[in-house]
């Protein structure tokens, strides 16, 4: 039966024409799966009050999350898309740059160092509850002094 250019006739072309438009948008994505991932992070027990967190995994992309009030979500790619699963190492930042030469801690700054940090998280479904609660161990925030001359921590200048 010949074709008249009905719509009965076009829909198959359209309809093959928007699938495969569909696949292309859709099947683009060659990043690899990520969940949602957010939750808390304190200091002997109080929220941490600003800072930078990072989940750093073996190989591929790391996560970064800022953290304000205590509350953090994480990126990867884009606002919000979480984080690679696996079982990845975690840093905690809490410094506040108080000049060019002094860093005010507001967390321990062991965990900022991804060589120093024991901080692990394991990430194999969304969660709104990956929580931490650092510990000063006895010690408290301080101020160090990063001149070239020497490096100090004082207590004495918070």
């Amino acid at each position: 039966m010949p074709c008249d250019h009905s719509f009965a006739c076009r829909f198959p072309t359209a309809l093959l024409f928007l699938s495969l438009v569909s696949l292309f948008v859709l099947g683009c994505d060659d990043r690899p799966k990520r969940y949602k991932v957010s939750g808390q992070v304190t200091v002997d027990g109080a929220p941490l009050g600003r800072g930078v967190i990072q989940i750093v995994p073996e190989s591929g992309r790391a996560s970064n999350g800022l953290i304000e009030n205590g509350s953090y979500t994480m990126r990867c790619y884009e606002e919000d898309d979480g984080v690679i699963p696996g079982t990845h190492r975690v840093t905690i930042n809490g410094a506040e740059h108080l000049s060019n030469t002094k860093i005010k801690w507001n967390a321990p700054k062991k965990y900022s160092q991804l060589n120093d940090s024991e901080l692990t998280a394991t990430i194999d479904a969304d969660t709104e509850e990956l929580n931490f609660d650092l510990s000063w161990e006895g010690k408290k925030p301080y101020v160090e002094n990063t001149g070239r001359s020497s490096v100090e921590e004082t207590s004495d200048d918070i």
